[in-house]
This record gives structure tokens, sequence and C-alpha cells, in this order.
């Protein structure tokens, strides 16, 4: 006779027996699940992280991208071919200045879920 201790409700069962005398747990179908569970969540776990890299990867190609943009906004648009200013070039300085601090950000982040996923 092998006596321990139920899973669900904590009483002293024999688990020789198919199910618990005090709240009817079936062994059998309880320790199934579990298996089963840990194993999808494992599963799931190991998804969720692949999806976490390419959404970080994603966030750094476009980060990068915004930086370009800053750029050929600043230096393309907002001056001329002879290096002059254009007029009314304040508010190109700006929306380039934006580009690329919010690139700057995103390749940030990016690198940092990168480093955090690799790990």
């Amino acid at each position: 006779m092998n006596i321990s201790k139920c899973p669900k409700c904590g009483n002293s069962t024999d688990l020789s027996v198919d199910s618990c005398r005090s709240c009817g747990i079936i062994f059998s179908r309880y320790y199934a699940s579990r298996i089963s569970g840990v194993k999808i969540s494992s599963e799931k776990k190991g998804n969720q992280g692949r999806t976490r890299l390419a959404v970080d990867i994603l966030l750094g190609i476009l980060g990068l991208s915004m930086i370009f943009s800053g750029f050929v906004v600043i230096f393309v648009s907002c001056f001329g071919h002879d290096n002059s200013a254009v007029p009314g070039g304040t508010p190109c300085l700006v929306l380039g200045a934006m580009s690329f601090i919010t690139g700057i950000i995103s390749a940030l982040l990016s690198a940092y879920g990168i480093a955090r996923s690799i790990r």
C-alpha cells in the first residue's frame, strides 16, 4: 500500500486506487493533464520568444530606416544643392530631427529586446 497526499485536496490517500476518496479526483487524468500542460506551456513560451524576437528585429529595421530618413530629410530636402538653406527650412529641420530621434529610440529599444530574447 503506497500512501501519499492527494494533489488536489491534500488528504492522505492510497495511490494504488484510481481516485481520491475525499475529493474524487482521478489520478491518471490529473497527471496526464499536468504532463501535457507542461509541454504545451513550454511550446507556447518558445513561440512567444520567437515572436518577440521577430518583432524586435522589425523594430530595429524600422528604427534604422527612420534614422536614414531623418538624415535624408535634413541634408537633402532642407538644404539646396549648393548647401544653402532652403526658404522655410525650419519645419523641415524639425521634422528631420524628430524622425532621427524617433529612429534612435526605436533602434535602442530593438537592440535591448534582441539582447533580452537571445539570453
